[in-house]
């Protein structure tokens, strides 16, 4: 009877477990090999990268279905599904994408580090996202410890100098 319910609760336990996770493989649209380091991000704060066959697991930490995985990774157009849509195992095919620059300036100079600084700063609203900045901070305190005072003996050790030293 023991070893049925022990049974029966790992079967639950594991259930739950696979339930939580969400896997699959991402590879290109055209030759079906699997892209390496892809990044699949769930919602705004969590995301993994696939590993270098394309495969990933995906920890399922919000519990709304409307929330969407986003698949991404330089040179591919990126796929959104919905957590709804989302089958186990599933294959998410990304097509390659070009990507134009507007503009490409070459120097035939080197800059400086100071003049690299100065440039970023004078671009740094156009070209960079500044205000979504998310600082998260762990501290462990423990005000349990109380130092205790040690006393030490010391004992002179009688030393060559009562002795008569030959030179």
């Amino acid at each position: 009877m023991k070893s049925s319910f022990t049974l029966a609760l790992f079967l639950l336990i594991s259930i739950q477990f696979s339930a939580q996770s969400l896997r699959g493989r991402v590879v290109e649209a055209s030759n079906q090999q699997g892209i390496p380091f892809v990044t699949v991000q769930l919602g705004d704060n969590y995301g993994v990268i696939s590993n270098a066959e394309g495969y990933f697991v995906l920890q399922r930490k919000t519990t709304s279905e409307e929330t969407p995985i986003l698949f991404s990774s330089m040179g591919f157009e990126s796929v959104e599904i919905l957590l709804k849509d989302f089958e186990e195992n599933q294959i998410i095919s990304l097509k390659p994408a070009t990507y134009e620059l507007d503009e490409v300036l070459l120097f035939d100079k080197q800059l400086t580090a100071e003049e690299i600084l100065e440039k970023f700063e004078a671009n740094a609203k156009e070209n960079h996202q500044l205000s979504n900045a998310k600082v998260q901070v762990f501290l462990r305190s423990n005000d349990d410890y109380k130092a205790e005072t040690f006393g030490i003996d010391i004992k002179k050790h009688p030393t060559s100098a009562n002795q008569n030293v030959k030179r």
